[in-house]
């Protein structure tokens, strides 16, 4: 954020609004799985220490390497670097705070009503809540553009490469086969007729072409 700060403050912007966002979701994962009602068909319960004692091992790492600041170890040299802004640092906390507190109101303390909510954004909440409509394009451009292009190299396969260039060729080469093979008798008094009729037809051409 503080890059995007110093470098395009449209990008900070964004950047702010999703942090926001992501706070409130945190918030609302947390209050709803953690505080909120029991809404499962059956009883669960906590993991085997084999799953568990990994993520608090990751979770302790997470916490000391952001406060030894270990990103500064695998920066590269030619990457953008700022320094530390308290104004940037401040104002984020701010916003995850005010994200988290956004998400209490509506799932912990349930002051605001999250139908409420949601009918008071209209459009937009359909907008955000379909993800910008995005599997919706995708399927689009998949079922029908890139479906449509397959069908017609399909076809195209199927219609001239496999029937015509592929079949063709061997069936041109097995009908004439067929006809050639009649010229294949093994009798070497056939042969010798064909080669003699094939040198009179050659002497008869220079005889009355000449």
């Amino acid at each position: 954020l503080a890059l995007a700060a110093d470098k395009a403050p449209a990008l900070y912007v964004i950047g702010s609004v999703g942090a926001f966002l992501t706070a409130f979701y945190m918030g609302r994962l947390c209050f709803t799985v953690f505080f909120g009602g029991f809404r499962g068909g059956k009883e669960f319960h906590e993991s085997p220490r084999v799953m568990t004692d990994p993520l608090i091992f990751l979770a302790i790492l997470s916490v000391v390497g952001g406060f030894i600041g270990i990103p500064a170890f695998v920066h590269h040299t030619l990457a953008s670097h700022v320094s530390f802004s308290m104004q940037i640092a401040l104002t984020s906390s701010v916003i995850a705070l005010l994200g988290i507190a956004t998400s209490a109101l509506i799932y912990f303390w349930k002051i605001v009503s999250a139908d409420t909510l949601r009918r008071g954004f209209g459009i937009l909440y359909d907008i955000i809540a379909n993800k910008f409509y995005v599997d919706e394009l995708y399927g689009f451009l998949v079922w029908r553009i890139q479906q449509g292009f397959a069908s017609l190299c399909a076809l195209f396969e199927r219609g001239f490469i496999i029937s015509f260039a592929v079949n063709g060729t061997a069936w041109s080469a097995r009908s004439l086969g067929s006809i050639l093979r009649f010229l294949q008798t093994g009798i070497v008094q056939t042969y010798a007729l064909g080669f003699l009729a094939g040198i009179t037809i050659i002497v008869g051409r220079f005889i009355v072409f000449k």
